[in-house]
């Protein structure tokens, strides 16, 4: 279980880091 939890934490900032790279680039594009 432990094992589990560490994969879902890497999953979970893995995804919170390609939502934040998305939205940024979005934004850029937005601006620019």
């Amino acid at each position: 279980k432990e094992q589990s939890a560490e994969v879902f934490a890497a999953y979970a900032n893995t995804i919170s880091y390609e939502l934040i790279t998305g939205i940024s680039s979005r934004v850029k594009r937005v601006y620019k």
